[in-house]
């Protein structure tokens, strides 16, 4: 991606809709998550978890990700695994929680899923966080060389259900980004979490809705990501390869009716 293609990052939070979801547009019953007592912690900083979350367990994300067919023939033949595949208190998130927050109301959230080892906040966000009233979480050793299913998948939602346990966060303002490959990641988990993402920010490539590696989620789900998900994709203009695979997620897209898309 060329420097020049960084400066329409900034615009993304307004047209990806990063602000409160009108009450037609909310999860049912979706309600803010209390603040945890205390003062809350702000600004940047690296940190472990200790909080797991059952949708990160090894048999619901298999299931989530794989088309249906495959997960029951890995299920039959024994290759799906069952509990916890990470130990939070021994992985790192890098978070960024603006200074402005007092917990007197509802922040969003933004996990970034990075294609390197560390996943520090990109240059020039934290002013738009700020502005935008989002918290950052992203894993570190999180990159491409980790497994999906076993590592990244995993590691995105335990940094969520952290943040979402120490913060009062707004539900129906929880989004998913990934950068190249972690962009590959991020429309995996967007798909298949649907129901737990509103919102998602492909930066550099993207993969399609409908094939064997992204199937189409459940009905339920689906019909979230038609009524509520809002995708933005976005290139450099040097990334004619990149482009290629974003041109092609936003078709797939298209053409099963998901439309609250944006393309930079």
């Amino acid at each position: 991606m060329s420097r020049s293609s960084l400066v329409p990052l900034l615009l993304l939070p307004v047209v990806l809709g990063l602000h409160p979801a009108r009450a037609d547009e909310a999860p049912a019953a979706a309600t803010a998550q209390a603040a945890p007592a205390g003062p809350p912690k702000t600004g940047l900083f690296v940190t472990s978890f200790t909080e797991t979350t059952p949708l990160a367990d090894a048999r619901e994300v298999a299931q989530r990700l794989l088309h249906r067919i495959v997960f029951e023939q890995q299920l039959a033949a024994g290759q799906v695994g069952s509990g916890q595949t990470i130990v939070p208190a021994e992985e790192t998130w890098q978070v960024y929680v603006p200074e402005e927050y007092d917990g007197s109301e509802p922040y969003g959230v933004l996990v970034y899923v990075d294609p390197g080892p560390t996943a520090w906040v990109p240059f020039g966000w934290t002013s738009e966080l700020r502005a935008h009233k989002l918290i950052y979480v992203g894993a570190n050793k999180s990159g491409n060389r980790q497994s999906v299913v076993e590592r990244r998948v995993p590691l995105a939602l335990t940094g969520l259900v952290n943040i979402e346990a120490r913060y009062k966060v707004d539900p129906a303002r929880i989004y998913i980004a990934g950068f190249s490959g972690g962009g590959v990641t991020a429309s995996r988990i967007a798909a298949a979490y649907s129901d737990v993402f509103t919102g998602a920010l492909f930066i550099s490539t993207s993969d399609g809705l409908g094939s064997s590696d992204v199937p189409v989620p459940p009905l339920e789900r689906y019909q979230l990501m038609q009524s509520r998900g809002r995708y933005v994709f976005t290139n450099g203009n040097e990334e004619t390869s990149n482009l290629i695979m974003n041109n092609r997620t936003v078709d797939e897209y298209k053409s099963l009716c998901v439309l609250r898309l944006t393309q930079l």
